[in-house]
């Protein structure tokens, strides 16, 4: 018999990393089946509506906007140059910019349709409501985390889309 009683183990239901996973791979889940019909995918879409949203930036500025690291934004610029959607832009600070070509706002708008119906499934799932506190959880994290957040993920937050740029 134990001297003493061994600790309480929580519940998996308790546990803020397990649902934080769970949403992570429903979102990416859902995300990823939808673009996959376009030959698509979302880190590429989010790179679209970064420069839609703020027009010229470097890759740094990309990656920081999306909370993103410099690989998967490299990756997805390759292939983006590649389709002739981004195009190099002028230098800034020594650094290569880029920026939308025709052929990406009409591939972004293409995509929209996609992105707008997987917008609308995860409210159906979670809920206005859920969709509200999904965006605050996300602005309090790039507010207050110590370290560096890694994210290619949600084409609605930190940026708002611009239609009126196209």
């Amino acid at each position: 018999m134990f001297k003493h009683q061994p600790p309480a183990v929580p519940r998996l239901d308790q546990c803020a990393g397990l649902a934080a996973l769970i949403i992570g791979r429903f979102a990416a889940g859902l995300n990823e089946s939808a673009f996959a019909m376009s030959n698509f995918s979302l880190p590429r879409l989010n790179v679209l509506m970064s420069l839609n949203e703020n027009g010229d930036q470097t890759t740094a500025e990309i990656a920081k906007t999306l909370h993103s690291d410099l690989s998967t934004i490299n990756r997805a610029l390759k292939r983006l140059l590649e389709d002739g959607v981004v195009e190099p832009g002028d230098l800034r600070r020594g650094r290569k910019t880029y920026r939308l070509t025709e052929k990406g706002r009409r591939r972004l708008r293409a995509c929209l349709s996609t992105w707008r119906s997987t917008q609308q499934e995860m409210k159906r799932v979670i809920g206005e409501d859920g969709i509200r506190a999904l965006h605050a959880l996300a602005e309090s994290i790039t507010k207050h985390s110590p370290r560096k957040i890694r994210w290619s993920l949600h084409p609605a937050y930190p940026f708002r889309l611009n239609e009126d740029r196209y």
